[in-house]
């Protein structure tokens, strides 16, 4: 697996420890399936900030996050020493692991061998285990700040669809997600150029924004477009 992160990316963790009702809303589009799972891998943990959502929730889970890169992981195991953690990438878990369902959120698209990632996941899950992603929507919206945090890739529904296919899973949930998110990406990386995240303008948005927009696509607008995908996928024999 090859994936690339670099200071922006600790700037991005760090702004988003501010993200709480942010993160409750991502945690939100998987928690029925999650909270239904024994077992459960977060690929990519960062630093902990969503590791954190799903610790809080899942009460009944064994979690098991799984980071790659030395910094990160040894702030991740400090801040949550009550789960288990590895130092790592899903290659090098055991061939004997196997996980109700593997969460990521925000991480497929820094690697660029997405499909080999996806038949990892294939082998770590168990019989009918699920596996689900959060990631950077519409091509339209790459920008240089894209290029900044390692993105290889934003996604469409088509091309997420098709990677998840033909590593050996049946899509059941693919959805756009934050739909006012789409506007403001738009506006800021896209017209305004900017390359870096301002911590003023995402505490703005979680105490103004997050609620509207929740409104707003259980409306029906995140269905035309949003700054994300979320999926879930289902391991096929």
């Amino acid at each position: 697996m090859t994936s690339d992160f670099n200071s922006l990316d600790a700037f991005e963790f760090e702004a988003l420890a501010q993200a709480i009702n942010y993160k409750r809303w991502i945690w939100e589009q998987f928690s029925s399936t999650l909270m239904a799972s024994p077992k459960i891998l977060e690929v990519g943990g960062g630093i902990g900030h969503f590791t954190e959502v799903i610790y809080e929730h899942a009460i009944n889970s064994q979690i098991t996050s799984l980071e790659p890169f030395q910094e990160f992981y040894e702030q991740l195991a400090a801040k949550l020493p009550q789960i288990e953690s590895f130092h790592g990438y899903a290659q090098d878990l055991a061939e004997t692991e196997h996980y109700d369902s593997i969460i990521n959120v925000n991480v497929l698209e820094h690697i660029k061998d997405h499909e080999d990632e996806l038949k990892t996941w294939h082998r770590l899950l168990k019989e009918n285990g699920t596996a689900c992603v959060l990631v950077p929507a519409c091509t339209e919206l790459y920008t240089p700040i894209d290029h900044l945090m390692g993105h290889y890739r934003r996604y469409t529904p088509d091309t997420l669809r098709e990677v998840f296919e033909s590593a050996g899973f049946k899509v059941e949930k693919l959805t756009y997600f934050n739909h006012v998110g789409y506007w403001l990406w738009m506006l800021n990386f896209k017209l305004l150029k900017k390359k870096s995240f301002s911590k003023a303008k995402i505490a703005f948005h979680e105490r103004y924004l997050i609620q509207p927009s929740k409104l707003l696509d259980k409306l029906g607008a995140h269905r035309l477009r949003g700054q994300s995908l979320v999926c879930i996928a289902r391991k096929l024999s």
